[in-house]
């Protein structure tokens, strides 16, 4: 998951492979999170995958994960941010 990077020079190819790939897991994970409280980045990509990335590529997909529910492109509504400044998701 090299390519993943916080750069702006990023191709739009990469920007729509990375958001078919967190689609995927948002997919997969999703059936397995409650309604009935808040989840994170991490919830929504499975905290197997979470671990094993680092802090850049985290922060990548957690920006990439509020843009695409800004644009009504994941099943979840913004729930505002914690006090550690992380972003939390309702399912929808």
């Amino acid at each position: 998951m090299t390519h993943m990077t916080t750069s702006t020079n990023k191709s739009k190819p990469d920007n729509l492979q990375l958001n078919d790939l967190i689609a995927e897991f948002v997919a997969i994970n999703i059936t397995r999170l409650s309604r009935n409280k808040k989840h994170f980045s991490e919830d929504l990509m499975g905290p197997e995958l979470w671990e094993t990335l680092d802090n850049g590529i985290r922060q990548e997909i957690g920006r990439v994960i509020y843009k695409m529910v800004d644009r009504e492109s994941l099943p979840l509504n913004y729930a505002g941010k914690t006090s550690s400044n992380k972003h939390t998701y309702w399912l929808d």
